[in-house]
């Protein structure tokens, strides 16, 4: 009984705060609302604001992808080594790329 009284009474509490809030928040609440709205009717205006970003992220992901090409070329230029990490691998699963010292400041470089 006790744990329902103080439930109620914090719900009691709840339910006469929040409109409290509401009436003074008011004002801002209008100023809030007036910018979604502001905002809507530009959308509405230019309705390629809302496929600009598809562009961007689609330019993004091409440069980064030919990036990443770049780099597999570059470390494709160092000669390809066995490497044994413990018994319990196969031999031959995996590898290990050795530069020489001319060519470590050219990987470094495109990263």
């Amino acid at each position: 009984k006790t744990l329902d009284a103080i439930i109620g009474f914090v719900l009691l509490l709840l339910g006469v705060l929040i409109p409290v809030m509401i009436c003074c928040l008011k004002e801002k609440i209008e100023l809030i609302l007036a910018a979604l709205e502001a905002t809507v009717e530009c959308l509405i205006d230019m309705p390629c604001l809302l496929i600009q970003p598809v562009f961007g992220f689609a330019v993004r992901a091409a440069a980064f992808c030919l990036a990443l090409i770049g780099l597999a070329y570059i470390v494709s230029v160092g000669d390809v080594q066995r490497y044994e990490a413990s018994d319990y691998l196969p031999s031959g699963v995996l590898r290990t790329f050795e530069f020489e010292d001319d060519e470590l400041p050219y990987l470094f470089g495109y990263m």
